[in-house]
């Protein structure tokens, strides 16, 4: 078991695949490489389980200097579920910035007449005239909202083309995830929710979003915004008692035989890791899989400093 671990630690730490990124403010830490390895070793194993023999497993987690602490099958396109609502999210608080308000609150298209019965509560979205952006995210992340992630996708499409249709939005995103330098064979985005099974994305590609957010100068709104592990949102009820309490700020991911989740943890260290966890396929309870992605994010948030 311990061997693909170490094998893939080193292949990705030689080589990266995403360009580190640094900015002032983002933790310098150190982390005894000894430690490293040995919670990738840890990983590696809960994700190799024999109950797991029949899913895919895509993978990555960064430390702060951009260097590679685990990753496996981190490239391969998987069905993201409501991660996608991370690249929604991000591309419109970068081009929208935190202070646009909602100036019509019908801009979207009539979701009620465009997605299925089961697509998720329903919203009124005329609560959304004049909110500023900032106060729209947390009601999106948080909860994993899926009408107000798509009114937010169609938006940006208004604003930035003048034109509502799921092309133009695509066409948005697809521009800024080029000048943010992710290569376009690492996601396919049909929507803004991620309920569209046509959606994929690799761990390769949210840990970008996710490590690229980090030099954005809005970047503590959506941090914020993201659900907290054992406080609010999905993650009110997960990670309790364990050393990723208070310490994750992550979105999950869910539809049948899909689990995701991708954010950031703080370490014991005080370093902020980057990571990314993505399941496709399995056959054993959802809690299997939502419990094994929680251990690996509690192993990194116990990593202390070198000494």
């Amino acid at each position: 078991m311990l061997l693909p671990a170490l094998t893939v630690l080193a292949t990705f730490a030689c080589a990266p695949a995403i360009t580190p990124l640094r900015r002032t403010g983002i933790s310098p830490a150190v982390l005894s490489p000894w430690r490293l390895t040995t919670a990738a070793q840890t990983i590696d194993t809960l994700l190799t389980q024999p109950m797991f023999r029949s899913a895919s497993w895509g993978a990555l987690v960064l430390g702060p200097r951009g260097d590679t602490v685990y990753a496996r099958n981190a490239s391969a396109l998987m069905t993201p579920a409501s991660n996608t609502k991370l690249v929604t999210t991000a591309i419109a608080l970068t081009l929208l910035g935190p202070d646009f308000r909602f100036r019509d609150s019908a801009v979207a298209l009539p979701l009620r007449d465009t997605v299925p019965s089961d697509f998720g509560p329903m919203y009124d979205t005329t609560e959304l005239h004049g909110m500023p952006l900032r106060d729209v995210l947390p009601r999106i992340l948080k909860p994993s909202q899926n009408r107000l992630a798509e009114q937010l996708f169609y938006t940006v499409a208004l604003e930035r083309t003048g034109v509502i249709s799921r092309d133009s939005a695509s066409a948005v995103e697809r521009r800024q995830l080029a000048a943010w330098g992710v290569p376009s064979d690492g996601y396919i985005l049909r929507d803004g929710s991620g309920y569209d099974r046509g959606d994929y994305l690799s761990a390769e590609t949210l840990v970008h979003v996710l490590q690229r957010m980090q030099h954005e100068p809005s970047f503590a709104v959506w941090y914020d915004a993201l659900p907290i592990a054992a406080v609010d949102g999905t993650l009110a009820r997960r990670m309790r008692a364990s050393a990723a309490e208070r310490n994750a700020h992550a979105k999950t991911g869910s539809l049948n035989a899909v689990r995701a989740l991708s954010g950031y943890v703080t370490t014991a260290g005080g370093a902020r890791l980057v990571f990314s966890f993505i399941c496709n396929g399995f056959t054993v309870a959802p809690a299997s899989v939502t419990g094994t992605m929680d251990r690996a994010v509690a192993t990194l948030a116990a990593l202390p400093n070198a000494p």
